[in-house]
């Protein structure tokens, strides 16, 4: 299964990971933040189009048995400047807890959406061609095709 395979990496490559397919996805600027201090931002990025900048605030979850809580939402939507294009996501390998869901949908802090292990794999399946994902992340690493054990056309499962 895909996930599995996501699940082999350590939460920092995870990190990394999510930089790249924010790439693919056309986020400009997309670099790791996280480590200590990072006040719940792991990966930020820009989304630029004729019509709107969007600046997004990443906090990665790599969990296997644990549901993400509402505090991580909340950590979250203190990270996020107010009053620019802020918005904010939050992308596991697990799930969500239907408190954490709530605290997303709040209308009085800025948009947080959530991705859970199955959207992201719908998502790396999407954008599995894009350059960022076909090539090495490091010198000497091997790109994240040969890193997650998957080619092209790889199933879902």
């Amino acid at each position: 299964m895909v996930l599995d395979q996501i699940l082999k990496l350590n939460p920092i490559e995870f990190e990394y990971l999510t930089v790249a397919l924010m790439e693919a996805m056309g986020y400009e600027g997309a670099d790791r933040t996280g480590g200590t201090g990072d006040e719940g931002v792991d990966v930020r990025g820009t989304l630029q189009s004729s019509l709107v900048n969007i600046d997004l605030y990443v906090q990665v979850k790599h969990y296997t048995n644990r549901r993400v809580p509402k505090s991580d939402v909340k950590k979250l939507h203190g990270a996020i400047p107010r009053g620019g294009h802020g918005q904010g996501a939050i992308i596991t390998t697990s799930d969500f807890r239907k408190e954490a869901v709530a605290a997303a949908e709040a209308p009085d802090f800025p948009s947080v959406t959530l991705i859970d292990g199955h959207q992201l794999v719908d998502l790396l399946r999407e954008y599995w061609n894009a350059e960022s994902l076909a090539c090495s992340p490091d010198d000497g690493v091997a790109s994240w095709h040969e890193r997650l054990g998957l080619a092209q056309g790889w199933i879902l499962s």
